[in-house]
């Protein structure tokens, strides 16, 4: 602003420029660019990590203005703080992403936010929230990768972070446990899934095809083997997809945005973490689902070939995320190429850390392919454990020495791979044929693991002590629960009813449902509708949507919450509403709708009449229980009477209906009672 004539006029236009920053750091709608409610940054209507260099830009110019009347609001910092965040969740220490990320760049795989920049907003970030030390979070985050910097004022390292966390503006879903990232990743009819330019990512389709790649520790090549000059680019990690030669896996057109034909990719978290950052993402457990058909005559430009996409081929997938398994499942691979197999890709890593792959305890260290039937279990060369259920299809190994198009060559009879670098690859696959009808799936994934954990899992799964059940793997639902820990994961496709095992009955539409039952009987239910709404470069905001999901029994809500509500309870089943909105998962707490009057009894509380008309008496004839507060809550789970030892409720201006009587006592136990107004 120094070219400015007079201070006023700076002043004017540096009043101008804080507006201006403040609306950068606010949520945008549709696919437009910018910084979305799941921490998600948008370029190009959709996520898209590689653009989020802007990012280090807004850092340095904010630290300009650090203890400036021009600094921008705090508010506004927290929504930048949750999208700068959601960055290196998603990439290991050493800023490594995920090829599914990666865009039309799949030479470009790393976090474009660097030390510095980190540094830069940890510091001023402490300052934008009225701190006398650096942000905790970034600070925190800092000195754990880079060791601890004296100008934070700030010592104390964060812990590795754990759990789950779902980013459905990218339909995709992070696990983090020790020091691995495993990250999921789909696409939609509305958020594309791999970029395609007329000189990047030529053969870059299959990205996002159900994604599943275990990050870890170190660079792309030596740490995680992958080098995008010698990449196969049929056999991307948990994708399912045409094993196509390269003039058809080539882009038929100068310009793609690879979309497909349903809308239904995302994930779901549950036993929410409540983190200071992507509060409402991050829980304990998760879960991604993807519903797939491929669209025919996509993108535009130049021809290069004629149409190579397939609307026959479909599949459904999900991942379960149960801490220390990884369950994936399929159902529905389904298509009429009698050309080429179907695969879906479990590894493909360099031949770089001088180990070879493990199938049931026997080293594979010959070059070529073999074939394995059955069930087996695998320890790949980057010590990715699976255990894969037979269903008829083949698992495969294979080491092979590569020679691929580079990204960015553009596929013509005359173009010559020949001097293009080589490099030696292992590979495992399941080959599900040609012209596949109704394939599926069932592997379990364990990242990092070792010969002893992978013995111990087949020796369990062979003497009957499988670790979960698949209730139902279909065109409906992909339903699983984990025995010890008595989590499950239902994707539902379509609408569901009379479901006869778990807790949860049916669901109006599709949505994803998780479910714990607690020690205390408590019902943790966590709900998200992944679809958010769009059409394809869509301006508009998301759409609320609502879902009704039954459980079996009779259920209240432990408080109230905003945009759910109890419909119906009876000793059979309870009906509740989620209002849905942004991709957002909605977490309650239930507790059991009724206890017995002999339960009640027992502690020698009474209550009576029940129905009542005008009071309500509860009579305690225990002397050693002592009532502490008494809560009468509706059906919507809000609290509308709250008073300690009352003798007597006067229900007779309370609406007509079903209510909760909650009894708090002093051995610290809550009672709850079904109790009927008239």
């Amino acid at each position: 602003t120094l070219w400015q004539d007079t201070p006023e006029e700076r002043y004017r236009h540096m009043r101008g420029y804080k507006r201006y920053m403040n609306r950068f750091f606010t949520y945008t709608f549709g696919t437009t660019d910018g910084i979305k409610k799941d921490g998600s940054g948008f370029r190009h209507f959709t996520a898209y990590n590689n653009y989020m260099y802007a990012y280090t830009t807004a850092a340095n110019l904010l630290s300009y203005l650090n203890e400036t009347r021009f600094q921008v609001d705090s508010e506004n910092y927290q929504v930048f703080r949750n999208a700068f965040y959601a960055q290196y969740i998603q990439a290991n220490d050493d800023e490594v992403q995920s090829l599914s990320s990666a865009g039309r760049n799949p030479q470009n795989r790393t976090n474009p936010l660097s030390k510095s920049s980190l540094k830069t907003i940890a510091i001023f970030g402490g300052k934008i929230l009225g701190l006398s030390t650096a942000d905790p979070i970034f600070a925190g985050m800092y000195n754990r990768i880079y060791g601890t910097d004296g100008d934070f004022n700030y010592t104390i390292s964060e812990d590795n972070p754990s759990g789950f966390f779902q980013f459905n503006h990218a339909s995709a879903g992070v696990f983090r446990k020790s020091n691995w990232v495993a990250f999921n990743k789909g696409f939609t009819n509305n958020m594309w899934g791999a970029e395609i330019y007329i000189n990047q990512n030529r053969y870059g389709r299959y990205q996002s095809y159900g994604a599943l790649e275990i990050i870890y520790p170190g660079d792309k090549k030596s740490g995680n083997g992958y080098d995008d000059k010698t990449w196969n680019w049929n056999y991307n990690p948990g994708t399912t997809s045409i094993r196509l030669p390269w003039e058809k896996l080539h882009g038929e057109r100068a310009r793609l945005d690879e979309v497909q034909q349903k809308r239904f990719a995302g994930t779901l978290n549950l036993k929410n973490k409540n983190s200071e950052l992507l509060t409402n993402n991050h829980g304990d457990y998760g879960m991604f689902a993807m519903d797939f058909q491929e669209l025919e005559n996509q993108g535009f430009g130049i021809s290069y070939g004629s149409e190579a996409h397939n609307n026959t081929f479909t599949f459904k997938k999900s991942n379960f995320y149960f801490d220390d398994i990884i369950v994936s499942l399929a159902s529905g691979i389904s298509n009429d190429d009698t050309s080429n197999s179907t695969i879906t890709t479990l590894f493909q890593r360099l031949d770089n850390k001088g180990i070879s792959p493990i199938v049931n305890g026997a080293s594979q260290s010959s070059t070529g392919e073999i074939s394995f039937s059955g069930d087996n279990w695998i320890l790949s060369n980057y010590k990715t454990g699976f255990y894969l259920f037979s269903e008829n299809n083949s698992l495969k190994i294979k080491k092979e020495v590569q020679q691929t198009p580079n990204q960015n060559q553009t596929w013509s009879s005359s173009l010559d791979i020949s001097n293009n670098p080589t490099e030696t690859y292992y590979t495992g696959y399941i080959d599900h044929g040609k012209n596949p009808s109704n394939k599926g799936y069932e592997y379990i994934l364990m990242p990092n693991s070792n010969v002893a954990e992978m013995q111990s899992l087949s020796a369990a799964i062979q003497n009957g002590n499988k670790p979960y059940t698949v209730h139902q793997k279909n065109a409906n639902a992909h339903i699983v629960e984990h025995k010890a820990k008595d989590v499950w994961g239902y994707a539902f496709f379509n609408s569901a009813s009379n479901l006869s095992y778990g807790k949860v009955k049916g669901v109006n539409a599709s949505c994803l449902v998780m479910t714990e039952m607690n020690n205390d009987e408590t019902l943790l239910v966590s709900v998200v509708n992944p679809d958010i709404g769009f059409d394809f470069h869509s301006f508009n905001p998301s759409i609320e949507v609502f879902r009704s999901i039954t459980l079996k029994g009779e259920w209240s809500l432990s408080q109230s919450y905003d945009g759910v509500s109890v419909i119906s309870s009876s000793t059979t089943e309870t009906v509740l509403q989620f209002s849905l909105v942004d991709g957002l998962a909605k977490e309650i707490v239930l507790n059991p709708g009724t206890l017995s009057t002999e339960n009640f009894e027992k502690l020698g509380v009474i209550i009576y009449p029940n129905p009542a008309n005008n009071l309500l008496n509860i009579n305690l004839s225990n002397t050693d229980i002592q009532v502490k507060n008494v809560r009468l809550i509706d059906i919507s789970g809000r609290i509308i009477y709250n008073n300690t030892q009352p003798k007597s409720i006067n229900v007779k201006n309370f609406a007509k209906g079903i209510y909760i009587l909650s009894i708090e006592t002093n051995n610290d136990g809550v009672i709850n009672k079904k109790v009927i107004i008239n």
